[in-house]
């Protein structure tokens, strides 16, 4: 289970905003991402395969932009259901 867990994220490029819940902090989250095969960005682009932000109807500007470029807006829990 665990090799399929890391593939899951491989190659999938993650933005992380707003206040974490389930994560100490950002770096322990972006630290669960990498040791799956993912990568972290510090803003949303065409790259980017989703954006995580507990604040799903946000009106940041890093919501905006996700919603504009179509990429998908989950929360940290639904992260973690996906991608655990």
């Amino acid at each position: 289970p665990l090799r399929r867990q890391r593939q899951m994220c491989i190659e999938t490029a993650f933005v992380i905003t707003g206040s974490l819940e389930q994560f100490a902090n950002r770096d322990e989250m972006k630290q669960y991402i990498e040791d799956r095969g993912g990568k972290v960005a510090g803003s949303v682009s065409s790259k980017t395969g989703y954006l995580v932000n507990n604040d799903v109807t946000s009106t940041s500007s890093k919501n905006k932009k996700a919603q504009s470029l179509g990429i998908p807006i989950i929360s940290e829990t639904q992260f973690l259901e996906q991608f655990s």
